[in-house]
């Protein structure tokens, strides 16, 4: 069974990436997240919302 939310560090394992940037991204509103008492939860479907945004990588050709 799928957890349909993530604790913090869940999160951060799922997208490797850390604490401080993780919540850099609520505090900037660009990931939802959600309070169950004191802990700060992600709702999967947020996560994948916000993975499907990121622009992908692209190798910029210099002329020479």
């Amino acid at each position: 069974m799928t957890k349909e939310l993530l604790t913090i560090p869940e999160f951060c394992e799922a997208v490797s990436c850390g604490r401080t940037h993780a919540y850099k991204l609520i505090s900037t509103a660009q990931l939802p997240a959600v309070k169950q008492g004191k802990r700060t939860l992600i709702r999967r479907e947020d996560m994948l919302a916000w993975i499907k945004s990121l622009r992908p990588y692209s190798v910029e050709k210099k002329e020479g």
